[in-house]
């Protein structure tokens, strides 16, 4: 997912993240958090997308194997980081993985 492609959501909803310490409200320029207190109601005029760091989690393992060739991008990387899926620490060894593979982060063609 590219920046621009995960922007695209914000053309018709607003985002939320559940992270495990609360609610947040994404800002739309540069990704920042605003803690709200609920998930407010969707509706046709108001519609929401809400992402669950909990259900990233579960996906985490298979998104990020270094031996995947679906594995994710370094740029989606960065934006789950901004976000707060991914911790700095997970993102910056995640970045050293990719750069080191012998195909870095490019899938070999057989």
């Amino acid at each position: 997912m590219t920046q621009e492609a995960f922007h695209l959501s914000f053309n018709t909803h607003t985002v939320y993240v559940t992270l495990d310490d609360g609610i947040y409200k994404i800002n739309r320029d540069d990704l920042s958090r605003e803690s709200v207190q609920h998930l407010p109601e969707p509706s046709k005029e108001k519609p929401i997308i809400v992402l669950h760091k909990s259900q990233f989690d579960m996906a985490k393992s298979y998104l990020m194997s270094i031996d995947n060739p679906l594995r994710m991008d370094l740029e989606s990387a960065e934006l789950y980081r901004i976000i707060g899926f991914l911790n700095n620490e997970e993102y910056e060894s995640y970045k050293v993985a990719v750069e080191s593979h012998p195909f870095n982060g490019r899938t070999q063609l057989v």
